[in-house]
């Protein structure tokens, strides 16, 4: 399984630190990374691109890292969050957004790949344990099946019915099935 890897620090060696960390623990290039010093362009990446763990500092200019942890769980509830600061006062405000870990800088490399290497676990049981549920759907060429998590709504338009979902990276899509 590969995983998609945020990292966002508004001190751009922390950022590199921190990739760092996630390069030298890979074995068969299991973690894809995308980062930023900045957390709107953070945001703007995440929001293209599905990522399943996300390390981020807290105390940030643009954005504090609280709410771009929240904004995050709004989009990808499943995400698994990682704080890497230097503030040990937000540690509650920080379980509250459903955190995994609360890492204290100056961190250690040892640390890091100890967590990581817990979430990575985490992910692989938690998908396990529950197999993806689809929702086929004839089109006028093909059937194709829509993970039921990819799907934000069914709408009712005269006698057809309109799906409104996203696949990964994908753009969002409609699409439109049988009769009602």
């Amino acid at each position: 399984m590969v995983f998609t890897v945020g990292i966002c620090d508004d001190n751009t060696e922390q950022v590199m630190l921190l990739k760092q960390y996630v390069e030298s623990h890979q074995s068969k290039n299991e973690y894809e990374i995308i980062t930023s010093s900045n957390p709107v362009e953070f945001w703007d990446l995440v929001i293209k691109t599905r990522i399943q763990i996300a390390f981020l500092d807290i105390d940030m200019d643009s954005m504090d890292g609280i709410n771009l942890g929240d904004k995050i769980k709004s989009l990808y509830k499943e995400t698994v969050i990682v704080y890497v600061t230097a503030h040990e006062k937000y540690a509650l405000e920080a379980f509250r957004v459903r955190a995994f870990h609360y890492l204290l800088k100056p961190l250690k490399k040892e640390k890091f790949t100890q967590v990581l290497d817990e979430v990575s676990v985490f992910i692989r049981n938690k998908n396990m344990e529950k197999p993806v549920k689809t929702f086929p759907i004839k089109t006028n060429k093909k059937i194709i099946s829509l993970d039921y998590s990819d799907i934000y709504y069914f709408e009712k338009i005269h006698h057809k019915i309109k799906i409104l979902h996203t696949a990964g990276n994908q753009e969002n899509r409609f699409l439109f099935m049988g009769a009602c």
